[in-house]
């Protein structure tokens, strides 16, 4: 049997923080048809970047975008303006689901969006 002796290093990653979208549910800010918007859907905080989103039920004229906060969080907002005829459709129920690029971590976010005339 022989001995091997010698100096080596260990890199010990952290673990990212849980995966979250804050806040995850009440009501978006009223809006109306022709009117451009910029609300803020959620903050995207923990898991690994870049992420993926998934987002459903917006009305016809809006879009989602994400938004680096320069801290490590990051903005899902609402861009864009309700086309006429969305109010027939409302309320909206703003779905985000996001995904973390390491370990497929997901977190979810439903918001009602309201559209009037």
């Amino acid at each position: 049997m022989s001995t091997v002796t010698g100096s080596f290093s260990v890199n010990v990653k952290a673990a990212a923080a849980a995966l979250t979208l804050n806040p995850n549910s009440g009501a978006l800010p009223d809006e109306t048809e022709g009117v451009a918007v910029a609300d803020k859907v959620a903050v995207v905080s923990g898991g690994t970047p870049p992420y993926t989103y998934n987002i459903t039920g917006l009305p016809t004229g809006v879009a989602a975008v994400e938004n680096d906060n320069g801290d490590g969080t990051f903005t899902v907002a609402l861009s864009g303006a309700p086309a006429a005829g969305s109010a027939a459709g409302s309320p909206y129920m703003v779905a985000v689901t996001v995904t973390d690029s390491a370990t497929a971590a997901t977190a979810t976010a439903s918001r009602p969006l309201t559209v009037s005339q």
